[in-house]
């Protein structure tokens, strides 16, 4: 007979579940903005809308001291198309926003005189230049079908744990501050004053 985990197991596995649930969440508004806004192809905002789903979306993923990374059920897919977005998402995460990946962004110095597209005029003095590749519309509501789908697996696994988490406190109802490190100080427990 095996017993469950322990209660510092338990914390971890809620708490990882949880914040997974939280950035899939994000990375999904930030890509239903996309849509909803109609946010043009060459807008500052929809960079910014990448970047936050890129790195919101490959979070769960990572090594998140001291919960750890999220695995099965989040990294495995039936669908090939599926499973080939989830890739490209944790591909701009690490190349794109976490590490300088240039397979993934072209940098260009642009001399006096060059043009930076066919229609531009000509540059008055030389600058640079860092190019990506944006995502059209449908990836972007492809990438919110995806993390909606993660987010109903967060669902599916963490509702039980939640309930362990409330029978091990036991006691009267309050909430319960999910303890994930191994030692906790109890100085470092309670709350810090302020210089008000």
């Amino acid at each position: 007979m095996t017993s469950g985990p322990t209660k510092l197991q338990l914390h971890r596995q809620v708490c990882r579940l949880i914040l997974a649930g939280r950035d899939f969440a994000h990375a999904r508004d930030a890509a239903r903005r996309v849509i909803e806004e109609r946010v043009r192809l060459d807008s500052p905002a929809r960079f910014e809308a990448l970047q936050a789903v890129a790195i919101s979306y490959g979070r769960p993923f990572t090594h998140n001291d001291p919960i750890g990374p999220i695995r099965k059920p989040f990294n495995r897919f039936e669908q090939r198309e599926q499973r080939q977005l989830h890739e490209k998402l944790l591909q701009m995460r690490h190349g794109l926003y976490a590490h300088h990946d240039l397979r993934l962004r072209r940098v260009y110095v642009i001399p006096r005189g060059a043009r930076i597209t066919p229609n531009a005029e000509p540059a008055d003095d030389i600058s640079f230049g860092v190019r990506l590749e944006m995502p059209k519309n449908d990836w972007f509501t492809r990438v919110a079908a995806l993390c909606e789908m993660q987010i109903g697996r967060v669902v599916d696994q963490q509702d039980p744990l939640l309930d362990q988490v409330c029978e091990l406190q036991g006691g009267p109802p309050e909430p319960i501050e999910l303890q994930v490190h191994e030692e906790t100080d109890e100085a470092e427990s309670q709350p810090r004053p302020t210089d008000d």
